[in-house]
């Protein structure tokens, strides 16, 4: 299932808002495993880079986690978690 982009913004960004916003609606929890860069890439049709952008920028907002050889996990962090539903 490729997405579609809008190109007033970058896709990497994008991105990161649908998975923002699918933790928001409670379609995406706490602990829940993100597929990995590749299925990711596949999935929405971008670039392994793209979707390797992705991961490191949630990590950076604290909405993900890397755990090393087991894959890239939504943020157990429930302040966190209560701060991106407010925003």
């Amino acid at each position: 299932m490729v997405q579609s982009f809008n190109n007033n913004q970058p896709i990497y960004l994008q991105i990161i808002q649908r998975l923002c916003r699918q933790i928001i609606r409670g379609e995406l929890e706490a602990g829940d495993k993100l597929p990995s860069v590749r299925e990711l890439a596949v999935q929405m049709g971008v670039n392994p880079n793209t979707a390797q952008r992705v991961y490191a920028e949630m990590e950076r907002l604290e909405v993900a986690e890397t755990r090393r050889g087991l894959g890239t996990f939504i943020t157990e962090k429930e302040e966190r978690l209560r701060r991106l539903r407010k925003s």
